[in-house]
């Protein structure tokens, strides 16, 4: 049934709930592209176009990077024909951009509200994740490995960089610790799926050593994060 879908272009019929459904058949039905995986490239395309990770709706985009990732992780043996046009097409997603929790309205939860804002963040966790993992796959050679890691980390890095300089840091700015914990959670997630890259240990490093290295900002991150970062789920907890 999926490679039959996705021969006939169902994904491609405009109600956005079309899309989903063929996502989500894709990955219960995986087994399937075990044995049949000329079907692969058919649903990929599907997940990186405006159909899947790029859809314009929010919940639809963010529910096919989670779907996206299962599918990586189900089928990644198969994979490694497909890494650098997928990462290409991603690339884009792979932009971190924190936001404040909304006001909690009259009578609400503020941890709802905190939730109900690191939901979206939660779920592009998972597309790092499987950027980790087909990054990682066998077939990839070694020095591309770390060239498409690079590209990947480096902005995440220069991003903890900017955020810790004197020039930006201020203490009151509610934004600035939560940017800053998604910039870690993003590198966190990519290093969970890539951890045999040993080649890559320097960048990673880079990154830590600068949280190491001022530590007025991390004490501040602590305390604020303490009661005001959302409730995410944390990639070292999540298996």
């Amino acid at each position: 049934m999926p490679l039959c879908a996705s021969n006939t272009e169902i994904s491609t019929y405009p109600h956005p709930s079309v899309p989903l459904q063929f996502f989500e058949n894709a990955v219960r039905y995986y087994q399937f592209f075990e044995i049949r995986p000329e079907g692969i490239p058919d649903v990929l395309e599907a997940f990186v176009d405006t159909r899947g990770l790029h859809h314009s709706m929010r919940q639809i985009r963010s529910r096919s990077w989670y779907l996206f990732h299962r599918f990586v992780k189900f089928l990644r043996p198969k994979m490694g024909n497909y890494v650098e046009i997928v990462l290409g097409s991603i690339q884009d997603l792979l932009v971190i951009q924190a936001e404040l929790p909304a006001p909690s309205p009259s009578g609400t939860d503020s941890n709802i509200s905190a939730n109900n804002s690191g939901s979206t963040f939660d779920s592009q966790l998972y597309l790092f994740e499987a950027v980790g993992m087909l990054i990682s796959h066998e077939a990839i050679p070694a020095e591309k490995q770390v060239k498409y890691l690079e590209a990947v980390l480096n902005p995440l890095v220069k991003g903890i960089q900017e955020n810790m300089s004197k020039e930006m840091y201020n203490p009151e700015d509610e934004l600035f610790p939560l940017q800053l914990h998604h910039l870690i959670m993003a590198i966190g997630s990519v290093a969970k799926a890539s951890n045999r890259i040993r080649n890559l240990v320097l960048i990673f490093f880079q990154a830590f050593r600068k949280l190491q290295t001022a530590q007025p900002v991390c004490n501040d991150l602590g305390q604020w994060s303490s009661s005001k970062l959302p409730k995410s789920r944390s990639w070292f907890l999540r298996h």
